[in-house]
């Protein structure tokens, strides 16, 4: 279990938006979904990560080869907890910091 003294440490636990590709393959391979590391496109630098529908179609483009399903989720901060509890394999974009940058959950 990781400890973090500072909520602002989570962010050294993250990867940025550049890497989504590698993330998203390294999650579907230790998930067990890929038997061998697949060529996973990254993210297009002109595509802005905060736009949802975007984002969405993207992450469905790199996964769908895959044969893996993506799926978008909200939750409610007084429910997060609960939701990362039930969660994983699943890729989390975490807010506020100064570049777009994602957690990647394996359970």
């Amino acid at each position: 279990m990781i400890t973090l003294n500072d909520p602002k440490d989570i962010y050294a636990l993250t990867w940025p938006a550049s890497r989504l590709g590698e993330a998203l393959e390294i999650l579907a391979r230790k998930a067990g979904f890929l038997s061998t590391p697949a060529d996973v496109p990254g993210l297009p630098e002109n595509l802005d990560v905060e736009e949802d529908d975007a984002f969405e179609k993207w992450a469905d483009s790199v996964v769908k080869p895959l044969s893996l399903e993506i799926e978008a989720v909200e939750s409610p901060y007084a429910d997060i907890e609960q939701m990362i509890c039930g969660a994983g394999p699943a890729l989390l974009r975490v807010p506020g910091g100064t570049d777009p940058c994602f957690l990647i959950l394996l359970k």
